[in-house]
């Protein structure tokens, strides 16, 4: 029987570092092998001003520092949290 070790460093809630009045808000739990993210932002000509969205996503691990989902990975570098989107 092996030991699995999970890098928890990603867990909690993130928040945008911008002087943005909206800043984007990341939310990241993990269950089952799998890192649920919900990511909450507030996209221009939001029919409601200032209403957030929120997209649920799931990754895993590819290392201690890196989550991969489709589409987008995450890395954690120094306590913050990069986000990365992959455009084909």
């Amino acid at each position: 029987m092996g030991v699995k070790i999970i890098f928890w460093g990603f867990l909690g809630d993130w928040h945008e570092l911008t002087s943005n009045k909206y800043p984007a808000k990341v939310d990241i739990i993990y269950k089952d092998g799998v890192f649920y993210i919900d990511e909450s932002r507030v996209y221009p000509g939001s029919p409601v001003k200032g209403q957030y969205s929120i997209e649920h996503l799931e990754a895993k691990a590819d290392s201690k520092s890196v989550l991969i989902g489709k589409g987008f990975s995450m890395n954690l570098e120094k306590e913050i949290c990069i986000i990365k989107v992959m455009f084909s």
